[in-house]
């Protein structure tokens, strides 16, 4: 995933996808483009679903996808800044379960982490700091006063 998004930053003056429509419409901004779409579904989404919608061009939604996409960002950001993150708690990157209910996380230097649900609330609050002073530092948009969207 951070593939498609960092060729999309690439050959949009180094900006992730943004949408007025939402982060949802955001994400779809990478397909067919940069993905085939099976990526848009997160780790515990419906991927035959999503592939279906987009291939008719209907909007990509929280009933497919199971990503949380902060829109919004550019590739120069701080590196620590989470771009994604799966939406449900209790699975790694290798779609096994975790135990702890931990979030799979992927941040701006393409690293993939695992941030547990007893540190998630830490996480989102340190998250939106990051946010913010990103935002502050190249300007505020529609995105930028918006809190995180999708689901917590």
């Amino acid at each position: 995933m951070y593939s498609d998004l960092e060729n999309y930053a690439h050959d949009h003056g180094g900006w992730f996808p943004q949408s007025d429509k939402g982060p949802y419409d955001a994400l779809q901004k990478l397909y067919p483009e940069y993905t085939a779409g099976q990526e848009l579904a997160g780790l515990s989404g419906d991927v035959h679903n999503t592939i279906e919608c987009l291939k008719k061009g209907d909007l990509l939604t929280s009933n497919l996808t199971s990503w949380v996409y902060v829109q919004g960002l550019k590739n120069s950001d701080n590196p620590k800044l989470a771009i994604l993150w799966e939406a449900r708690g209790g699975i790694y990157a290798n779609g096994e379960r975790d135990a702890s209910e931990g979030h799979c996380v992927l941040l701006l230097n393409a690293e993939v982490g695992q941030i547990s649900g007893v540190d998630w609330t830490n996480f989102l609050e340190h998250q939106e700091r990051l946010r913010r002073a990103a935002f502050r530092s190249h300007g505020a948009t529609n995105a930028a006063s918006a809190p995180m969207g999708g689901r917590r």
